[in-house]
């Protein structure tokens, strides 16, 4: 019996809120939706479908209901914290997001993220329905909802194909009546204006994320920078830096798949291109980084007259390294400065794992030197991977 309880409560979810947790997460429709104003802002793409309801919004949803014997829009609401002057939406309920796709002759059809299911013609007033197949979807274009109420800017969709007279053509609405309280096709009233207790829709548009693209070189390291929080690919993780300036070496601290605004970093990860995706996911907190960036090219002659020297991310032998930079520094990218001086370091090492080294140094500290087979070396090859005091470095004196 205890068995056949604790098998009942697992599928529930009572005993496991982590499969619970993925099971909203793969409700949800990913991004942020931001609301549009204009007829002219209306394309194919993602749609939220937005009506007042009492101090917050809701949006058209399936499925569809039954109520008086008529089909009628779902209404599910977006948020108790959503007030209705918000204007963005951030990651809804698949049954409340709309794809909106252009036929060739500039119309528009809607169908639900979720079921696949389109909105329907229909001769019904005040209806509203679905068709899972296709063959009975519903050609919409837009047009200006004509309240006569000095709110001729709001808009809406209307069906494109006459009932019995043009006064007689649907507009996609939401109706506050009592009965209906929900998004309905409906005709025009008197005098082809709006009819009582009838409001146009709010549209929330899903809006495409900024993304960077980031080619990691066979070093398997890039620098980036991004005035905007990003989202890394799977596979890449984000560093910040400390120099050392007395051992020539630039310590790396991982701080997760996500770069914070503003902060330039070190990306490590297999060799390719990858896309990066704005976010407003929380980083990881990191307590120094004496890494900077740029949203604009450094030109070379700036580097060089500038008081302190640059050091931008190079290659010495086949190994990542921070060397100073005598030309441009293209924008996105990360360095760092350190003073002017004769004896200045002509490279800096960097400190993170590549072919399993953790720490890269170029100037030797104190104590016996070893290769990877533990047997002690007196004379050092320069390009080598040695072990001092526990650590792997690469010599390159």
């Amino acid at each position: 019996m205890k068995t056949l309880v604790s098998f009942l409560m697992t599928i529930l979810g009572i005993l496991s809120p982590a499969l619970s947790s993925q099971a909203q997460e793969a409700d949800r429709f990913p991004g942020e939706f931001k609301e549009i104003h204009s007829i002219d802002d209306f394309t194919e793409g993602y749609y939220i479908i937005c009506c007042q309801l009492g101090e917050h919004m809701a949006a058209l949803c399936t499925p569809f209901k039954q109520a008086n014997n008529k089909e009628r829009g779902g209404i599910e609401n977006i948020s108790d914290k959503l007030s209705i002057s918000s204007h963005r939406i951030t990651d809804p309920k698949k049954n409340t997001v709309w794809k909106v796709e252009r036929t060739s002759d500039g119309k528009f059809t809607l169908q639900n993220e979720q079921n696949k299911v389109y909105i329907a013609t229909t001769t019904e007033d005040n209806s509203l329905k679905g068709d899972q197949t296709g063959n009975k979807k519903e050609m919409f274009v837009l047009k200006v909802y004509p309240t006569g109420n000095g709110q001729e800017s709001s808009f809406t969709l209307q069906t494109t194909i006459s009932k019995v007279k043009e006064s007689e053509d649907l507009w996609l609405v939401y109706h506050t009546d009592k009965n209906i309280k929900t998004f309905v096709l409906t005709t025009l009233g008197k005098r082809g204006r709006t009819k009582r207790g009838t409001h146009s829709p709010r549209f929330f548009k899903l809006v495409a994320p900024e993304t960077n693209q980031l080619t990691i070189s066979s070093v398997k390291c890039a620098t980036f920078y991004s005035e905007k929080a990003m989202k890394l690919s799977a596979g890449l993780t984000a560093h910040v830096g400390e120099v050392d300036a007395q051992h020539g070496v630039v310590h790396l601290k991982a701080i997760g798949s996500v770069v914070p605004a503003n902060t330039a970093v070190i990306i490590t990860g297999e060799p390719g291109t990858y896309t990066l995706t704005a976010t407003t996911e929380a980083p990881q907190s990191f307590a120094k980084n004496d890494l900077k960036g740029t949203s604009t090219d450094i030109t070379a002659s700036a580097i060089a007259a500038a008081p302190e020297a640059y050091y931008a991310l190079s290659i010495n032998q086949g190994q990542p390294c921070f060397g100073i930079l005598e030309r441009d520094l293209p924008a996105g990218k990360a360095y760092f400065t350190q003073p002017k001086s004769a004896g200045a370091a002509s490279q800096f090492l960097s400190g993170f794992v590549i072919s399993s080294v953790q720490h890269v140094q170029q100037k030797a500290e104190e104590g016996p030197l070893y290769d990877l087979n533990g047997r002690a070396v007196t004379q050092p090859v320069k390009g080598n991977i040695y072990v001092r005091n526990g650590k792997k470095f690469i010599y390159l004196r």
